[in-house]
């Protein structure tokens, strides 16, 4: 009797078509495919545990049935060991286990028909055009904050507190966390690999603290920097954001208001600065907005 190893993956993809403008950017689905469930059946196997065990040993012309759920699904893309099976279309896969020894994975790739988004980040552009109901654009900066003390001294480690005033649950203030997770070894089979993609874009961050410097973090430091969304704008229009920041250190707090980003904060280098706010903590009044900080010349091009 001749075993062999079979592997089970599922991996998902989705597709969004969208322009490529500026240097940093992120494009992404809103209703992506999920998958929620799977299993296989047939064949005269051995080592497996369950329905939905992903290894375990198949014969030679063993006929496996696969099958997969996934939610917002539109089309399914199966796969043996990397190889698309051609004429297979749906969420079932019949598969008849080939002669000789091997090691046989099993994709299956779900697209689907979510709303596209561009997402561009510290990006340069003339004119920003969405011509379908089913995409929208984000475009966002990089949010620099210098606080310091009455007599002018950088003020480290300062709480630095972001809120967007006009939508603070859909579209918060963002880190530059770019995590992904590849070639999984499966437990108990050291030596064999899935081909497994986990990822991690643009996590919302609404607070850090300042350096040494009294500023708040460079997009280098991508887990600790902020990014603020400057408006979101479908095929109807935009909607502006503004944002609150507050700043709080040994007692002392100070907030600003109507925090604007815009264009005017590009950086042709993310990590230098062109567009910085400072605040003086222990100042009076408490609260100021950021057009009383741009009269007193705390909130435009940094002073070199």
């Amino acid at each position: 009797m001749k075993w062999q190893v079979a592997i089970v993956c599922f991996a998902i993809f989705f597709a969004a078509s969208c322009s490529s403008l500026g240097k940093e950017r992120a494009s992404e689905a809103k209703g992506a495919p999920v998958i929620l469930d799977w299993s296989s059946h047939g064949g005269r196997v051995k080592n497996k545990e369950d329905e939905r065990d992903r290894m375990y040993l198949v014969q030679s012309g063993d006929r496996i049935v696969f099958r997969v759920k996934a939610k917002n699904a539109r089309e399914y893309e199966w796969q043996v060991n990397k190889v698309v099976q051609e004429g297979v279309k749906g969420s079932l896969f019949s598969w008849v286990v080939p002669e000789g020894k091997g090691i046989w994975e099993i994709h299956v790739v779900v697209r689907g028909e979510g709303t596209s988004f561009l997402r561009l980040v510290n990006c340069k552009y003339k004119s920003l055009i969405v011509p379908t109901d089913m995409a929208y654009a984000i475009p966002k900066y990089y949010l620099d904050v210098k606080v310091v003390n009455l007599k002018g001294v950088p003020v480290p480690g300062a709480k630095v507190k972001v809120r967007n005033e006009v939508d603070d649950r859909n579209y918060p203030a963002e880190n530059k966390v770019k995590e992904r997770f590849h070639d999984l070894p499966l437990v108990g089979y050291p030596h064999t690999h899935l081909d497994y993609y986990h990822f991690h874009l643009y996590e919302p961050h609404r607070e850090t603290i300042t350096g040494e410097d009294g500023r708040t973090p460079l997009p280098k430091d991508g887990r600790n920097t902020i990014i603020l969304p400057d408006f979101v704008q479908d095929k109807n229009g935009k909607k502006e954001f503004t944002y609150t920041i507050t700043v709080e250190k040994d007692g002392m707090r100070k907030v600003i208001t109507g925090v604007n980003p815009s264009p005017e904060w590009y950086r042709p280098d993310p990590n230098k600065p062109t567009y910085t706010i400072t605040v003086i903590l222990g100042s009076k009044p408490e609260v100021e907005s950021e057009k009383d900080l741009k009269k007193k010349g705390l909130a435009g091009a940094p002073k070199r």
